[in-house]
């Protein structure tokens, strides 16, 4: 939903600037699933990936 609502409502929601918040947002081209880790996987790391590319978080 980040890369397919407008940066406008962004802005008229939370007052973020929406250049930077299209720049932000435009290397991702793909589903992005944000929420918490289903109870089973709460102890593994957090993997993001995007556009091919894997970001780790602990």
């Amino acid at each position: 939903m980040l890369r397919l609502t407008p940066p406008e409502v962004f802005q008229l929601s939370y007052g973020i600037n929406t250049n930077k918040m299209a720049n932000t947002l435009s290397p991702i081209k793909e589903a992005v699933e944000i929420g918490p880790p289903t109870p089973s996987r709460q102890n593994e790391d957090i993997s993001i990936r995007i556009n091919g590319k894997d970001q780790r978080f602990k």
